[in-house]
């Protein structure tokens, strides 16, 4: 079990550095809004929708091109349940999970006229999840728990569409919608809906540009 720490320690490292360090091409963004995970399980919780907050900025841009990488934060109540960590209501939670969605996307902007911008993205997403057990008779399915999570159902191909509204010479107004997906359930033998776990995030944020 050290060594999965350390592992996850190391891969988010590996995925914060070059968010922290790499200058930012011209642009921040902070965003914030509503994460939604599909639970097709009808003996669990309802599909959550979680508030949440994170950041943005630029890597590399060549021509209407973009490359973005940022994170997400949130968190949600789960159980383990049948071999499979489930959303979970609160009367029935036993872990609390803090969440993570670390991605890099790439897609083109386009300017609309002055003040109006519109683009898309595609690339991939990470979804990092910490499960901290809330009672001590749940300890053993700690292990259980964050093997389901990390047996391949941690790697999401992403989509996005956004559009960016320009409130002065420095600030923007940007809304955009994210699609994740489960690709994993072409491999992990679950026989579940393939949108069972997809991710879809409403966002607003404010995107400021560098003098």
């Amino acid at each position: 079990m050290e060594k999965r720490y350390k592992n996850l320690f190391f891969l988010s490292l590996f995925l914060f550095l070059p968010l922290c360090l790499t200058p930012a091409l011209d642009s921040y963004t902070v965003e914030g809004g509503l994460q939604f995970l599909i639970n097709s399980d009808q003996d669990s919780a309802p599909s959550p929708l979680m508030p949440t907050l994170g950041f943005s900025r630029p890597f590399w841009k060549r021509g209407i091109f973009t490359l973005d990488g940022g994170a997400l934060f949130f968190g949600t109540y789960y159980q383990y349940q049948n071999d499979r960590a489930l959303p979970a209501e609160i009367e029935h939670r036993d872990f609390l999970v803090l969440a993570s969605l670390v991605d890099a996307r790439i897609g083109p902007e386009f300017i609309i006229n002055n003040r109006l911008k519109a683009g898309g993205g595609l690339g991939l997403a990470l979804f990092i999840r910490l499960p901290i057990p809330l009672f001590d008779d749940i300890k053993d399915d700690f292990t259980p728990l964050l093997g389901y999570f990390y047996a391949g159902r941690f790697v999401y191909p992403e989509t996005e569409i956004y559009t960016a509204w320009k409130l002065n010479d420095k600030l923007e107004l940007k809304t955009s919608i994210r699609v994740l997906f489960p690709i994993f359930h072409l491999w992990d033998g679950e026989e579940l809906p393939f949108v069972d776990q997809m991710l879809i995030s409403g966002l607003i944020g404010i995107r400021y540009t560098l003098p």
